[in-house]
């Protein structure tokens, strides 16, 4: 959930009159965070907004004693409304975050269909509990609008309520609301208003006479009040009997000769959203930085890879263009994975950038191979092949006691891993452990099969380079046996992009 899109969307909210639009807006945002599956909103009392409510996309549902009281994951198998997902989310977890009317009175919640709803949890729990709250003042404050609106219709304005009589409605209510005359003196106030913004009794708050801060604002929304008979709602400051500030969003409505209004507290969101504002700024400023840094760990990181691999490539009598299609072989296939994510785990996009540096590696150990037999034009003998496969235990060791002396895992973790593991084969028949199918890391996988179409098209003492079309009928014929199948299906599919590479990349001994 990027946090200036999390602004946006409470500005949004703000700029919409009708509840319905507002919670549309909530639904649409939050399905629109690459997290998030869908999202559906339920709330259990059919009193708090009515049937003719105008409340937009909200399932009511009774059967309250099932929930939850607080934010929790619903397993597969709790009973859901039906219907209230597509079927494709039927047998999956539900993040469920409740919204409450007063303090712990239980009104409905936002429900989450998502991959990971831990995750969810752990890492976005405030911005899901503001979230959940809003939707909750949304309802509420739609609720009450549409009976403040039927209390002003002219049928009713008729003395029917008369100020007394409304006052002792309000006093059953459990939201601060107030009864003023068109001089702004307070008629009535009920208690919650009084305990809320600590006054004694309504004389001491028109002793007072200071309540509405900023009476510029207060007095133009009294005046479109006064003015037209649908509901005001404004914000504006007000200050309690301690001399502390707060703001409200005032709701009001004319009936009769009299000014009737509900308050709502809105202090705390206002400070969340100028908090956020402050985050986005300092964000943005951290942004910056972080990329400046990061740019400058990645060119250090690239210095540092084709330094040491050039250790290995002056013994050897491989070349640097080698190295750069083995890395740009390796970022290809990466690509499609993280494209289509085809295994039971997920890559992130910087494993694309991690394996294009660490490709280069994948051949360190041959620092420690003796000359006789790394340069060598025969065929080598049985010893000295022995010997030739240590330099997979050889680059391992090198690279994973950089990696340890860094104290975290690092670019050099997966570079130590494509070093050990290169030569393993995907039916077991490798080297230097004999590891098969999964048990081999991708990484490796990915840069065995770079490593090996990359060694067939190239010219070698002792061979001749074979054509694209020969490499890849090659390496299709070793699909499961020396490659990943899923491997050698991603790279029929870019071999185009392969062919290419090998030919802007070449060392003028490919086969034509």
């Amino acid at each position: 959930m990027n946090i200036v899109d999390f602004s946006l969307l409470f500005k949004q909210i703000d700029r919409e009159r009708s509840p319905s639009n507002k919670i549309d807006q909530i639904i649409s945002w939050t399905e629109r965070q690459p997290e998030i599956k869908a999202a559906r909103i339920i709330c259990f009392n059919d009193h708090q907004i009515g049937r003719s409510a105008d409340i937009g996309s909200i399932n009511q549902v009774k059967e309250i004693h099932l929930f939850p009281g607080e934010t929790s994951i619903l397993n597969s198998s709790f009973p859901l409304p039906s219907g209230l997902f597509p079927p494709a989310y039927r047998n999956t977890t539900t993040v469920f975050c409740p919204f409450f009317q007063g303090k712990d009175e239980l009104l409905g919640a936002l429900l989450l269909k998502c991959d990971y709803p831990r995750k969810i949890l752990k890492k976005y729990s405030r911005e899901l509990e503001i979230i959940s709250s809003k939707i909750g003042d949304v309802i509420q404050i739609g609720y009450l609008r549409k009976k403040l609106l039927d209390m002003g219709k002219p049928a009713i304005q008729k003395d029917i309520l008369s100020p007394n009589i409304l006052g002792r409605l309000m006093n059953l209510l459990e939201l601060p609301m107030y009864i003023m005359d068109n001089t702004g003196n307070f008629i009535f106030v009920n208690t919650t208003f009084l305990n809320q913004f600590q006054y004694k009794n309504i004389e001491e708050l028109n002793l007072n006479g200071n309540f509405f801060l900023e009476r510029d604002d207060w007095a133009r929304g009294i005046q479109k009040v006064l003015g037209f008979t649908e509901i005001g709602g404004y914000a504006v400051k007000v200050c309690t009997g301690e001399g502390n500030v707060r703001v409200v969003q005032d709701l009001a409505t004319l009936i009769g000769k009299s000014i009737f209004g509900v308050l709502f507290d809105i202090t705390n969101f206002i400070n969340i959203q100028d908090e956020l504002q402050e985050t986005i700024e300092t964000q943005k400023l951290l942004n910056e930085k972080l990329m400046a840094t990061t740019s400058t760990l990645r060119k250090t990181q690239s210095t540092a890879m084709k330094s040491l691999a050039k250790l290995a490539e002056y013994r050897d009598m491989e070349t640097g263009s080698h190295l750069q299609r083995i890395c740009e072989f390796n970022k290809c296939i990466c690509k499609k994975i993280y494209e289509h994510q085809p295994y039971n785990f997920t890559i992130s996009e910087d494993y694309i950038n991690d394996i294009y540096l660490s490709g280069m590696l994948h051949d360190i150990g041959k620092v420690g191979v003796p000359d006789q037999i790394l340069l060598k034009p025969d065929s080598l003998s049985p010893e000295e092949w022995k010997i030739m496969k240590k330099h997979t235990e050889w680059g391992w060791n090198i690279l994973n006691q950089a990696d340890r002396e860094l104290g975290e895992q690092s670019f050099l973790t997966l570079a130590s891993r494509i070093a050990l593991s290169h030569h393993e084969r995907y039916d077991g028949s490798g080297y230097p452990r004999n590891l098969k199918e999964e048990d081999i890391p991708l990484s490796a996988r990915i840069a065995s099969l770079s490593d090996v179409y990359d060694a067939l098209t190239s010219k070698r003492p002792y061979k001749e380079a074979w054509t694209h079309e020969q490499a890849m009928e090659e390496i299709v014929s070793m699909r499961g046996k020396q490659f990943d199948p899923v491997l050698v299906e991603i790279i029929c599919g870019i071999e185009q992009e392969f062919s290419e590479i090998k030919l802007n990349l070449s060392d003028y001994e490919t086969a034509n």
